[in-house]
């Protein structure tokens, strides 16, 4: 995984460079569905840890307007990267830390980095999932308020515009908690066969593929306003650790 701080980046300058306002191809990413080995420690993990809410159905939980929809199984599955979370109160999930390490001890639950703001955290989950959490008010660095010099007269034109409340900068999803991003590894040399399937057979627009410090190539995909795939080209891949993610699956 890249870590949460270049993630943030990738995904904020694939947002700022993007051509149209307009979304086609995919508009939305609704849920993520995966395996987890066992249901109750995996609502200790979602909801007592995270905060998340349950919905209707119990095996789904809710952040924002978007949702993890989870089933028990053997093995569980494994993401080959990271989800990157805009929580409403990262203190809030800290609070609750003592109490996740003895809830869940004895699985792979684990604290990996914090910024030196407090407004990061990057955790592993009890099966071995990275997960970074974002404070939603990262974003009270930027401006609400848009030039008057370059207002438009449309009002959503504005709310996406930088300084607006759904601006690219944002780590919030539409001004909510939410699901920000998806970082998926990728074997090498794919990236811009990922990025061409995207553009040509979803009809996607907001893609950007860039080359990192280390030669490898990403390509980081718009799938609704705020929330990005972004997939890595990583040398490491192993056949266990794709065999880990087979079946994982997102709702578009």
């Amino acid at each position: 995984t890249l870590g949460p701080t270049i993630l943030s980046k990738l995904v904020q300058d694939a947002s700022i460079t993007s051509q149209s306002l307009d979304m086609s191809g995919i508009v939305w990413l609704e849920h993520l569905n995966l395996v987890v080995g066992d249901m109750d420690v995996a609502m200790k993990f979602y909801v007592d840890f995270l905060g998340f809410s349950r919905d209707n159905n119990p095996k789904h939980v809710n952040l924002g307007q978007q949702q993890f929809h989870l089933a028990a199984g053997d093995p569980a599955q494994r993401i080959t990267g990271s989800i990157g979370l805009t929580v409403p109160s990262l203190q809030n999930i800290k609070d609750r830390i003592p109490r996740a390490l003895t809830d869940l001890e004895g699985t792979l639950f684990a604290i990996n980095d914090e910024s030196s703001d407090g407004k990061v955290l990057s955790i592993q989950c009890p099966y071995g999932n990275i997960f970074n959490l974002y404070d939603m008010s990262i974003d009270d660095d930027y401006s609400s308020t848009i030039d008057a010099a370059t207002q438009s007269k449309h009002k959503m034109v504005n709310m996406h515009a930088l300084g607006g409340a759904y601006g690219a900068h944002r780590m919030a999803v539409r001004s909510q908690p939410g699901i920000r991003y998806v970082e998926m590894a990728c074997p090498m040399s794919t990236a811009s066969s990922i990025a061409g399937f995207y553009q040509t057979v979803l009809k996607c627009n907001q893609v950007m593929t860039t080359t990192l410090d280390d030669h490898k190539e990403s390509s980081i995909v718009g799938v609704g306003p705020g929330v990005h795939f972004v997939f890595v080209e990583s040398s490491e891949l192993t056949a266990p650790s794709l065999e880990r993610m087979q079946g994982v699956h997102a709702c578009i």
